[in-house]
This record gives C-alpha cells, sequence and structure tokens, in this order.
C-alpha cells in the first residue's frame, strides 16, 4: 500500500508532491483528482482522504469471507497503514472505492464518530450512487466529501469548503445543504 499523504508518486498523482487521493487505476482524471484535492484541502475539521480501485482482488474478498468484509477490512488497514487524521484528535476519514465490486467504505477516527454517525455515512452513500451508476466518480465522491463538510459544521458555523468555487462539481443552490446536483 502506498502512502498517498506523502508518497503521492505511489498513488498515481502526477505532478503533486502529497495527494489525499489514491488512483491506482486511473479511473480519476487528472482534473478530477484536482477538484477532489481542493475539496478536501479545504476542509480543517479532520483530515480526508480517498481510495479508488477498479475491483478487490479476488483471492482478498476469498480469504476475508466476502466482498463486504472485505471493504471494511481493506479500508480500515490502508485507513492505519496511511495514518489518515491526528493521532491524537482521531479525526481522520478515509472513503475507498471498489467500482467493479460496487462497494464503498467510509473509515473514520473515533474523534470524528460523535458528528459523523453511521446515518450520516449511510446518507452519504445513498447521494453517491446515481454518480457511481454513471461513472461520474468524480461527483459521487465530491457529493459525500460536501456531506460530510456539512456534518463537521458546528451548528451555527461556518461551512470549510466554499462550494461555489469547487472546480468540476455543478451545484443546486435550491438544497438546504448545497449538496451537488443529481445529474
Amino acid at each position: 500500500l502506498g502512502r498517498p499523504l506523502s508518497q503521492a508518486a505511489r498513488c498515481v498523482r502526477e505532478g503533486g508532491e502529497r495527494s489525499a487521493v489514491c488512483d491506482p487505476d486511473h479511473l480519476l482524471s487528472s482534473a478530477d483528482k484536482s477538484a477532489l484535492e481542493s475539496i478536501m484541502n479545504a476542509v480543517t475539521r479532520a483530515q480526508l482522504a480517498v481510495m479508488i480501485i477498479k475491483k478487490i482482488a479476488p483471492s482478498y474478498i476469498q480469504e476475508v469471507g466476502n466482498a463486504d468484509a472485505a471493504s471494511e477490512k481493506f479500508a480500515r488497514a490502508i485507513h492505519n497503514h496511511w495514518g489518515v487524521g491526528s493521532r491524537e484528535r482521531q479525526d481522520g476519514l478515509l472513503m475507498f472505492l471498489a467500482i467493479d465490486d460496487r462497494k464503498v467504505y467510509i473509515s473514520t477516527g473515533d474523534g470524528i464518530m460523535d458528528r459523523i454517525g453511521h446515518s450520516d455515512i449511510q446518507r452519504a452513500i445513498e447521494l453517491m450512487k446515481p454518480r457511481l451508476r454513471a461513472a461520474d466518480y468524480l461527483r459521487a465522491i465530491g457529493v459525500a466529501l460536501l456531506e460530510f463538510d456539512v456534518c463537521l459544521t458546528p451548528a451555527g458555523g461556518t461551512r470549510e469548503i466554499n462550494v461555489a468555487t469547487v472546480p468540476g462539481i455543478d451545484l443546486d443552490r435550491s438544497s438546504s445543504s448545497m449538496i451537488p446536483a443529481v445529474l
């Protein structure tokens, strides 16, 4: 496993010294990765990382038992191996996607579980589904990251992501949480 936050080349991020987007199978364009980096770099209440792959190795799925368990185990291992989040604050969030397996797993540090709970994760994944079916991975990942920004923002606080300036994401301004529009 590479370390996308410190070894960008291992995670196929061209032209950057550091990256929080790991895409070894080249499912995202360079522009898509830059747009996601813009979103993730704006968030300071947590450290975010994304790994998107085409498929989990069938031998790993067989070893673990099933694709759901393999997704969870793999995502947690990546989260811990990469060191996503502050060790003291436990504020990391890793989004893992295995496209051909149709699996998404969100691994969160204990320090943000009070703000991003299971229902928030399920809502973000539901928002992702139509975009994933359309193979629009940028907007699928982007909508979930924006949803997590909403969850991380304290009541009455200011969101960290200026959604009006996120490149490559069309917005539905009528939405109360200003989540990217369904395409």
